[in-house]
């Protein structure tokens, strides 16, 4: 079976699987009679997404036919898809997956806190699309220390970067830092460009940061690549860093950064955080 062939087929047979675990009830059809198979009938799928039975047959099929972002829409709503499932459909369509942004809320997995707590030499960060920070771990909250701030769950990264003296000066090469984050988080807003959150901000630091403002004028891009960085702490000095981030299982719109020791001497001055 060719590549191509195959997708049709999956989509296929995915289509068919949510078909048969929505009930006419959720469906809000009147059910009459007894049914053969458990869940919605072909033409009952077809006639609330607005297509042909026939396509929608086709479809069922894995004939190699040509999917709309509007008839996927359809089908998300009518098959009531969350969002991991909703993202599958997108993906065996090959059609893009529309740009839905709202806030992370509430707390990050309790087995995701307690991994990245357990990361007793690694300071850990969790930033959502919008770079606000919704998780951190305990090393991280002691190894950068601000006035006023005990901790960092619910600062926004970008806005500490560009407009907090005291967390500015906790990087010793804030310079190339602060051009590295600006290019990855252009990266994001140019995903997330329907945001009106994103467009706000982006205003009111222009107004508040002129470095930022000179920097996001370049219109720089910056990867999610490894990098090196030192910060210093003034219980036991500067400790380098080498960063690396993760796509967050479960939720699409975290990112986690784990910064581990660079080398012994980096290790052994964190270790006297927890001492």
């Amino acid at each position: 079976m060719k590549n191509e062939d195959q997708r049709y087929q999956e989509l296929g047979d995915f289509l068919k699987t949510r078909r048969a675990k929505i009930t006419p009830e959720q469906a809000g059809i009147t059910s009459v009679g007894r049914r053969r198979t458990p869940g919605l009938r072909r033409e009952e799928v077809a006639t609330l997404a607005g297509i042909s039975l026939t396509w929608y047959t086709w479809l069922e099929q894995g004939r190699e036919i040509q999917v709309s972002e509007q008839v996927v829409q359809s089908l998300v709503k009518v098959l009531q898809l969350n969002m991991e499932e909703s993202t599958h459909l997108y993906d065996l369509a090959q059609v893009p997956v529309p740009i839905h942004i709202t806030p992370f809320e509430g707390a990050i997995n309790p087995m995701l806190q307690h991994m990245i707590d357990s990361l007793e030499y690694s300071p850990t960060l969790i930033l959502d699309s919008r770079w606000n920070i919704v998780g951190t771990n305990h090393i991280l909250d002691k190894a950068v220390k601000l006035e006023g701030i005990s901790h960092f769950k619910n600062e926004n990264l970008l806005r500490l970067m560009f407009t907090n003296a005291k967390f500015m000066a906790t990087m010793p090469e804030w310079s190339s830092v602060a051009e590295i984050m600006t290019g990855r988080f252009r990266k994001e807003f140019g995903r997330n460009i329907e945001d009106p959150w994103m467009n706000d901000f982006v205003d009111q630091l222009i107004q508040d940061s002129t470095e930022f403002t000179r920097l996001w004028a370049l219109h720089d891009i910056n990867t999610e690549e490894e990098h090196e960085k030192t910060f210093q702490n003034d219980k036991i000095g500067d400790v380098s860093f080498e960063e690396t981030s993760f796509d967050v299982s479960g939720n699409m719109q975290l990112k986690m950064y784990v910064f581990t020791p660079k080398d012994e001497i980096s290790k052994s001055r964190i270790k006297k955080l927890n001492a």
